[in-house]
């Protein structure tokens, strides 16, 4: 499930709970698929840490087959998808999930705890894993931002994926937030350099 700032995705003024904005499936398909041809290493194990009503587990779970897929979601309301092996309520913030690894670690968190999630998520990837996250586009902006995570190697994304398209995530049309999935390959200290390129997806 995404979870985003409904100000600045829909023009609304109220924010939902928690967040919690359903992503799209087209994009999500679009980006798994990319993904997936591009990882050099295996995925035996997925988590999807804002996993909502199971979008993302549901393309990831269609790719990766074999996988054994987690979700993690903080709104006590829902239920475990099919598509889940493990199910946890809870916030992913916390730290429940103690040494557990995974090998692909993707979602769309919540922006205002977008760098949270990122860091949080270097402690449970796996060397050789890969963290995926979409956020708005506005991510790698902000002086503050660019000294806690971009002037060095530790948390430069190794991809960033821009969406050729702005995704509509309250089904009210005309959305005017660029989105893009930021990708982050567990290998060693980081990256030198971010590669750019872009996306796109049918409506």
């Amino acid at each position: 499930m995404g979870r985003l700032l409904a100000n600045k995705y829909s023009g609304e003024n109220k924010r939902r709970e928690h967040d919690q904005y359903i992503t799209p499936i087209k994009p999500v398909v679009a980006l798994v698929n990319l993904l997936g041809n591009e990882l050099t290493f295996s995925v035996d194990s997925i988590l999807d840490p804002c996993a909502g009503y199971g979008v993302w587990g549901k393309v990831v779970k269609s790719i990766f087959t074999e996988a054994t897929l987690y979700g993690i979601d903080i709104d006590d309301s829902l239920t475990k998808p099919d598509m889940y092996d493990f199910w946890q309520t809870d916030d992913y913030l916390n730290g429940n999930l103690a040494n557990k690894k995974f090998d692909l670690i993707i979602s769309n968190p919540p922006f205002k705890l977008a760098e949270k999630f990122v860091i949080e998520s270097f402690k449970h990837v796996a060397y050789g894993g890969t963290i995926a996250f979409m956020f708005p586009l506005g991510f790698v902006s902000s002086v503050g931002r660019y000294k806690r995570m971009f002037s060095s190697p530790e948390y430069k994304p190794n991809k960033i994926l821009v969406s050729s398209r702005r995704i509509d995530f309250t089904g009210q049309g005309s959305p005017h937030t660029d989105i893009a999935m930021f990708i982050w390959h567990a290998v060693g200290k980081g990256t030198e350099h971010t590669f750019v390129d872009w996306f796109d997806w049918e409506e």
